[in-house]
């Protein structure tokens, strides 16, 4: 399952020959080697620091480009050596964000996220078992891999569609079965797609491709229905999972969204080929701020409206926050400036993170990567603003050490960038690797209209 967004050329400048491993993670004591490109040597120890020796683990590497315009995630299964060791392959293109984790016997270990640069010595990296392997959980396979997914990925968070005032969030199952008890429990039902403007917005607000679906013919074959007992208006075969000839048959009784983007009909689990799916709500009270309450039809049009499910801009699409009503957007960003200019033409800001419950919802949204927020001190060193001059209530800055080294001065960073490293910020200048390697920003605004549903107004 390797999962790949749209990719562009992205050309980052490294004017420093470091290996930035930015991870808690303490390195092993073993010396430091030099091992082929593209490579780093792993070391796995359980809970106790016994070094897990000679075993079969499980392998994921989630891996993004700098300016987030590509993104993947690799698994399989390794074998340690009697001293525990390991070697994880990297990509081999532009330089990449990357999360490592593995699985044994139903325990897991995670690296935070960090870049690399292949021409530094390596320092193997320690990863720690949450437990004691050798007292086996039970997991199944694909319980094992389902929970990897989950330990690996942001936790997730409710996402409003302003097109229908409907609440989505993602969530990872072991199959459909899964996916329908998690919804359950939500209040909520595994998403129905009723047009393809709602498909549109799924797959590139989350930026996901291979999905479960809330569709089944399990009561009746061949009688198609939503799990939220919506009728079915809209349709999106791919025609060769489907028809008779292409192997539907009488066990193949729910659908997932495949690699093509259209949906195929399979089996209960799938053999383990998806363990994501989507659930929606469309209860969810949105806070929405005074100017939204009214009807959207009948607000003046503001410049985000033309791209709710647009699908040539993927990177625009519109996502609100149900606790505040506020709406956001990604969008590439040359630099700084050419943020900031392109959130005035919007009627926008760059965004303003007022709480630590805004910051996890921003994280969780738009993952792990490199983004321009508002924060400035150019007008009065020492002294942050937002750029839409809301007052600095809360702040995430992250400990120096864990970001790439700067010859600039104090007074020379005036801008800030949201990291990879749980959403914690950074500041920089010109000529800082960030500050080159930062190409999307995310935009926020308080007076977009939202479409309420009715048994919400």
């Amino acid at each position: 399952m390797i999962p790949q967004g749209s990719r562009q050329k992205f050309k980052c400048i490294i004017g420093v020959a470091v290996l930035f491993l930015f991870t808690s993670l303490p390195t092993v004591s073993q010396e430091n080697i030099r091992i082929p490109q593209k490579q780093i040597r792993v070391q796995v120890v359980s809970a106790n620091g016994t070094p897990l020796t000679n075993a079969h683990i499980r392998v994921q590497l989630l891996h993004t480009d700098l300016d987030g315009s590509g993104w993947g995630n690799s698994p399989g299964t390794k074998q340690t050596d009697a001293e525990g060791f390991f070697v994880a392959d990297l990509r081999d293109d532009e330089p990449h964000i990357y999360i490592l984790g593995v699985e044994c016997r139903g325990y897991l270990a995670k690296t935070d996220p960090f870049i690399i640069d292949e021409k530094q010595l390596q320092a193997p990296l320690l990863l720690t078992l949450n437990g004691d392997p050798t007292q086996d959980t039970g997991r199944t396979s694909d319980q094992a891999y389902a929970a990897l997914e989950r330990f690996l990925h942001t936790p997730a968070v409710w996402v409003v569609n302003p097109a229908n005032g409907h609440a989505y969030k993602r969530i990872y199952c072991e199959d459909i079965t899964d996916a329908i008890t998690q919804a359950a429990v939500e209040n909520a039902y595994v998403i129905a797609l009723n047009d393809r403007a709602e498909e549109v917005w799924i797959k590139n607000a989350f930026r996901h491709e291979l999905f479960w679906i809330g569709l089944s013919d399990a009561a009746e074959e061949g009688k198609w229905s939503w799990h939220s007992g919506e009728p079915l208006e809209y349709i999106n075969w791919e025609e060769k999972y489907h028809t008779a000839e292409g192997g539907n048959t009488e066990t193949k009784d729910y659908v997932i969204v495949g690699f093509t983007g259209r949906w195929e009909s399979v089996e209960v689990d799938n053999d383990g080929e998806t363990y994501t799916a989507f659930l929606e709500r469309e209860n969810l009270p949105v806070k929405t701020p005074s100017s939204t309450e009214r009807d959207m039809d009948v607000q003046a049009m503001h410049p985000w409206q033309i791209l709710y499910a647009d699908e040539t801009h993927p990177w625009s699409v519109i996502v609100v926050n149900p606790e505040n009503g506020h709406a956001y957007k990604r969008i590439r960003a040359r630099s700084l400036a050419d943020a900031r200019a392109k959130a005035d033409a919007d009627d926008a800001y760059l965004v303003t993170i007022n709480n630590a419950a805004e910051q996890k919802w921003l994280s969780g949204v738009f993952g792990n990567g490199l983004y321009w927020i508002g924060l400035s001190d150019a007008e009065t060193e020492g002294q942050w603003q937002w750029d839409n001059r809301e007052p600095l209530a809360y702040m995430n800055w992250g400990p120096e050490d864990k970001f790439p080294r700067s010859a600039l001065s104090a007074e020379e960073k005036d801008g800030v960038v949201m990291t990879f490293i749980n959403g914690t910020w950074h500041a920089v200048g010109p000529g800082d690797l960030f500050w080159n390697a930062t190409g999307q920003a995310i935009l926020e605004t308080d007076n977009f209209p939202i479409k309420i549903p009715a048994k919400n107004k």
